[in-house]
């Protein structure tokens, strides 16, 4: 590097973009119910919890608290639990500035009642946080989806989201649900 000219390089505004390009984990989605967003929402974090790892290719203490996200909102792909009534929508780039995110893939074979697995199958697409709570959670925050089926159908649930749906518009976190009849109930 005989040649090398500092002043030029930084001339060039090459050094900045090195500087700002930061790791790309996208989009992510955490599951949970009203009850629980309320909290997540009030307390402005989310907390960790126990995790079970049945596959994992990261070793893991089976102690270890987490919290679990995944790429996709589309519940069902990953057996998430029904009781699941919404999603948090998190900038994952912003989280991993100040996290750190690890990729699980966590399969449990006996679920899918399944001799012969094959884990290419049944890929989770899982991400963890582990070992540590977040915090200031409305700085990663893009947006909560509500799911309509879980909204309609019993007083608890139509009272547990009206009561979270207060807090996220006090807090001004945008929301947005699956359908327009769910606006419709809303307002109502």
């Amino acid at each position: 590097m005989d040649n090398f000219d500092l002043r030029k390089y930084l001339a060039e505004g090459r050094i900045l973009r090195e500087i700002n390009e930061g790791k790309q984990v996208g989009t992510l989605y955490h599951w949970t119910d009203f009850e629980s967003l309320y909290h997540i929402i009030k307390s402005n974090s989310l907390i960790s919890n126990q995790t079970t790892d049945f596959n994992s290719k990261r070793k893991t203490n089976s102690e270890e608290k987490c919290i679990s996200f995944t790429r996709s909102k589309d519940k069902n792909q990953f057996l998430i639990s029904q009781d699941s009534q919404c999603v948090l929508v998190l900038d994952g780039n912003k989280l991993s500035n100040n996290y750190k995110i690890n990729p699980t893939h966590d399969i449990n074979p006996h679920f899918y009642g399944d001799d012969e697995f094959d884990e290419e199958e049944y890929d989770e697409m899982e991400e963890r946080v582990c070992g540590k709570d977040i915090k200031n959670l409305d700085k990663y925050i893009i947006n909560i989806i509500f799911d309509e089926k879980n909204i309609k159908g019993s007083y608890q649930n139509e009272r547990e989201f009206k009561k979270v749906l207060s807090i996220v518009k006090k807090k001004n976190i945008p929301f947005e649900t699956s359908s327009k009849q769910t606006i419709k109930f809303i307002k109502q």
